[in-house]
């Protein structure tokens, strides 16, 4: 399946929480390049919009198709669908993960209930995906025209990605092996990727993840300007994921 729009949303969401921890152990800091017309006053906007000279191109707000849907927000009717779609389609996919993961997560695929879903992303639509909060992990499953997966995971620990270490410094020694990491990429994936699409670095280096580690999947990890990765993880120092996220297309 190609990535669809929605890729860009959610991997972007999930990566503005890594990108400062990624930069930082790439030790390859550049400064700024600034514009010729900083500061510059801004020009002033016209007074009049296509929209005010075209009335034809006003859209009702009635029309335009909702991006989230709180849980709170459901109907009888949408609530029952939704608890359908959790029973056949949700809760296995999420099983299935945790099954690849298991003695890595921060919460049991058990916790995952109807009651834990917080929101829907692009409801209604091919791509949507259901948010869950469990035990303070928040949790995203896409159900899109395939087989629905999990897309998305941030544990309550999160926060600590952009804590600067303090003295005394907390060691470099990564809480999960790349043996297992390989592991775990095969067992998610169903594919084992080559040395140069993975990149293993330690989450101590910049943050005071005390002996995590970060993995970015797929072609261009390791290049200056990294496109978005395949898979993004980072392990804390008990070896549990804190924050992971896949592409709509891995492969």
């Amino acid at each position: 399946m190609k990535t669809s729009w929605r890729t860009g949303f959610l991997a972007a969401c999930f990566l503005l929480a890594l990108l400062a921890l990624v930069l930082a152990m790439r030790n390859h800091a550049q400064p700024p390049v600034m514009p010729e017309n900083v500061g510059a006053s801004p020009k002033p906007l016209p007074n009049r919009t296509h929209s005010d000279t075209h009335p034809e191109a006003r859209v009702p707000a009635t029309v335009l198709p909702r991006i989230r849907k709180l849980a709170s927000e459901m109907g009888n009717e949408e609530r029952a669908k939704f608890e359908k779609e959790f029973a056949e389609r949700i809760k296995p996919a999420v099983e299935r993960w945790c099954k690849v993961y298991e003695g890595h997560l921060p919460f049991s695929p058990g916790q995952l209930t109807t009651d834990t879903l917080s929101e829907c992303l692009f409801p209604n639509s091919p791509g949507q995906s259901f948010t869950f909060v469990i035990d303070g992990a928040t949790i995203s499953v896409t159900d899109d025209r395939g087989p629905a997966f999990v897309d998305y995971m941030m544990a309550r620990t999160g926060k600590q990605l952009f804590q600067l270490p303090t003295n005394p410094l907390p060691p470099a020694t990564p809480s999960v092996s790349r043996a297992e990491i390989l592991r775990l990429l095969r067992a998610d994936s169903g594919k084992d990727f080559p040395p140069d699409e993975i990149a293993i670095r330690p989450t101590a280096v910049s943050t005071a993840m005390n002996g995590g580690v970060s993995v970015d999947v797929g072609k261009g990890v390791n290049a200056e300007a990294m496109p978005l990765p395949k898979y993004a993880m980072v392990f804390g120092p008990d070896g549990n994921l804190v924050a992971y996220g896949r592409s709509d297309d891995p492969q």
